[in-house]
């Protein structure tokens, strides 16, 4: 069952020149019942006289001032506590105003001649929401309110990837307060529309991001018009991508309708062969048919079934005689390269490892021409000299390569690993992954990645992990493993000791090519071990949490 998390921000009284609001507190006040109501999990509620909230073993203030909210942020949402189906909101109201191009919350002592040292940027609210691990991120802006009513609005105007924004009103709109409802007039009918408690047929129209924005856009001016407030405001939202426009904010709420329309949505996504977007609408569209729509559920077993074909890509594999033939053919072709042919040859070797000897002899000839040239151009006796300290460096080369290459045949001996290694030795990186993940998955007693919470990777025996760790560091000539994740990782923490740890992890996810689009790569061509980063794989440390497993295998003293 998905989750629901909320944030509830609302200021009356400003310390700075910010002229005090009548309803912004109630407001706040207002929407953390709705919330209850609707039976969120957790709710932090910011006002001027709210009680500190308990976060983990700590105690944290709740004045709605920057350093607090500000502080807030940074330790809630330091790791990932949400996942896939779950939502995370974000309700805002009070003062707001644009600075330099960027939208800011004005907060209790934000100073209006000082904003972008004193506010919160919308942005960077956005940008710690989505580190939560929730794939829909709301914000609910009831802001710009000033004088009987809240400002002239500039805020929100640019979407952000994977959040939808919902603002009281449009660019150089109000947002009023209204005597008679003691609350603003968005607000009111947020809450309107979404009471369970209320009798009307509205929320049954609700369920939905457009379902709510077009509730919203019909009847927050009709209420302004109603008692007099002109001119009237109108809420518009922005969606990042445009396909969450279907998605099911309340189950609870959902037509038939809404289910197939979410269904049709998930369908061209996985035609479009987007699976993880596919996933995300499945979910939600099985949650919201309570299990009970077959389209659904088979629609959810071909994105697995697509996932396990591309899992299961074989590369092709070249016989190391073969290659060291090819050198020895080479070799006797140019005396003079002898050495070179040497090197070669036992780098040969660990490129079997890295890349399974893919567009090895492309790389090849053009390498050792370059060097043939190079080395004609050396005096005779320094030729001599080389030659003996490259056939020297080569013979080393060669050695631990074939040290190498038998000490990989010694494997764990629990027949769990055996998928595993029959994946590695073949080069298929992502069957491989996908292993480690089912591996992973059995040892902590879960069905599948969604249903794991941080801490879980903590359950898993250290054995387990060093055995899963051997395999990969082996199979990939040391390019790839837990222990190769590690090590990059303290490598950036030495050389940034002072950066924040969200910062050095941004920065890992960067070293290893997490930050890219490519998850389970196509299954149109081979993958080669060469086209990814040290550190890459196996991708279940990002899909676990990697800073939950690099705390744990610490613990087991890799």
């Amino acid at each position: 069952m998905a989750r629901n998390w909320a944030i509830v921000v609302g200021i009356n009284q400003y310390s700075t020149f910010l002229s005090p609001l009548k309803y912004a507190k109630q407001d706040a006040e207002l929407m953390c019942n709705l919330f209850k109501e609707l039976e969120f999990d957790e709710i932090c509620l910011f006002t001027e006289d709210s009680p500190p909230q308990r976060v983990g073993h700590r105690l944290l203030p709740t004045y709605p001032s920057y350093g607090y909210l500000h502080g807030f942020l940074l330790e809630v949402f330091k790791e990932p506590f949400l996942s896939t189906g779950d939502n995370l909101w974000f309700f805002f109201a009070g003062h707001g105003m644009q600075y330099a191009n960027r939208d800011y919350l004005m907060l209790v002592d934000t100073h209006p001649s000082n904003v972008a040292a004193t506010g919160i940027s919308v942005d960077y609210i956005q940008e710690q929401l989505v580190r939560s691990g929730a794939d829909n991120v709301i914000l609910l802006l009831d802001a710009c309110r000033n004088q009987g009513h809240r400002g002239v609005s500039q805020i929100s105007r640019e979407a952000r990837q994977g959040v939808i924004t919902i603002s009281s009103c449009s660019p150089a709109e109000v947002s009023w307060e209204v005597d008679e409802l003691q609350h603003g007039v968005f607000t009111y009918c947020l809450d309107e529309a979404l009471n369970p408690r209320k009798e009307n047929l509205e929320k049954l129209r609700c369920a939905t991001v457009e379902g709510l924005n077009n509730h919203l856009r019909r009847r927050v001016p009709f209420v302004c018009e109603w008692y007099k407030k002109f001119p009237a405001q109108n809420p518009f939202t922005k969606i990042a991508p445009l396909e969450k426009s279907h998605l099911i904010l309340f189950p609870k709420y959902a037509r038939l309708e809404d289910v197939k329309r979410l269904q049709e949505d998930a369908q061209e996504a996985f035609s479009k062969r987007n699976l993880d977007f596919a996933e995300q609408l499945c979910i939600r569209a099985n949650e919201a048919a309570q299990g009970q729509n077959k389209s659904v559920l088979d629609l959810l077993n071909q994105i697995q079934q697509k996932r396990l074909k591309i899992s299961n890509l074989a590369l092709p594999q070249i016989p190391l005689s073969q290659i060291v033939g090819e050198f020895n053919g080479l070799r006797d072709s140019r005396s003079t390269q002898l050495s070179e042919f040497t090197k070669q040859a036992s780098q040969a070797v660990t490129d079997r490892l890295h890349d399974q000897y893919l567009g090895f002899r492309g790389f090849l000839t053009p390498k050792i021409q370059s060097v043939g040239r190079t080395f004609t151009s050396i005096s005779t006796r320094n030729r001599k000299k080389t030659l003996g300290c490259l056939g020297l460096i080569g013979l080393g080369f060669l050695s631990l390569a074939v040290l190498r290459d038998v000490s990989s045949n010694h494997t764990p001996s629990h027949s769990s690993y055996q998928a595993l290694e029959s994946f590695l030795r073949s080069g298929n990186w992502i069957a491989a992954d996908q292993e480690t993940v089912n591996l992973i998955l059995q040892n902590v007693g879960k069905p599948s990645l969604i249903s794991l919470v941080p801490g879980d990777v903590n359950q898993v025996p250290c054995e387990v992990l060093s055995d899963i760790d051997r395999l990969w560091v082996q199979n990939s000539a040391g390019k790839f493993g837990f222990s190769v994740q590690k090590r990059v990782f303290l490598d950036i923490e030495k050389l940034a000791p002072t950066l924040e740890r969200n910062t050095i992890l941004s920065a890992f996810n960067t070293q290893v090519g997490w930050n890219s689009n490519e998850i389970w790569g196509s299954d149109s061509r081979p993958i080669k071990s060469g086209e990814f980063p040290a550190g890459h794989f196996p991708k279940t440390s990002f899909r676990v949490g990697f800073s939950n497993l690099i705390q744990k295998l610490s613990t087991c003293q890799f």
